[in-house]
């Protein structure tokens, strides 16, 4: 297909990898495990991507990350989805353009972002952790996460869950 390439490249500090990402026309997401990090990474580089949909989570990743990020039509269902995307990406400038410009409107902060319910269900997810800390301790058995204690306040109401206190020693 002229004037694409596929190009290969070594491990690179992390300002150069993104600056190395923005120059991609589009990224096509791995199979099975799908990418977290490495959508993130695209995304807000500017950069869509294609994947493919499988069932269990590892597979759902990258196209949930697409999804909430409005890129959801590069969201193959079967390996011939997957190929048609690819394919329409390579040769549809139109496409690239659209996904990008899609992209560039999008606020990733806020799409990708915890929403309330997600906020709300690791609030009662921490509590309940702490809980069961505090009853092990009552118990005279050591707490895995004794220095972490030290090293935040928990506040369960207010502006923030945790504030920061003085750094633990690392072990």
């Amino acid at each position: 297909m002229p004037g694409l390439k596929l190009e290969i490249v070594p491990g690179m500090d992390y300002v150069r990898y993104r600056a190395k990402l923005r120059e991609s026309a589009f990224a096509i997401d791995s199979y099975p495990f799908t990418g977290c990090n490495s959508m993130h990474d695209l995304l807000y580089s500017g950069v869509p991507a294609v994947s493919l949909e499988g069932k269990p989570w590892r597979s759902r990743i990258g196209p949930a990350l697409l999804g909430r990020s409005g890129l959801g039509y590069l969201v193959a269902q079967d390996v011939d989805q997957f190929r048609q995307a690819i394919v329409g990406m390579m040769l549809s400038e139109e496409l690239r353009i659209k996904a990008r410009s899609d992209l560039a409107g999008a606020d990733l902060d806020a799409r990708l972002g915890p929403s309330a319910s997600d906020e709300a269900q690791w609030r009662v997810a921490f509590r309940h952790a702490l809980q069961l800390a505090d009853t092990s301790k009552m118990m005279g058995q050591p707490r895995a996460s004794d220095a972490y204690y030290e090293h935040y306040t928990v506040q369960l109401s207010g502006e923030s869950d945790m504030q920061e206190g003085p750094m633990p020693d690392e072990h």
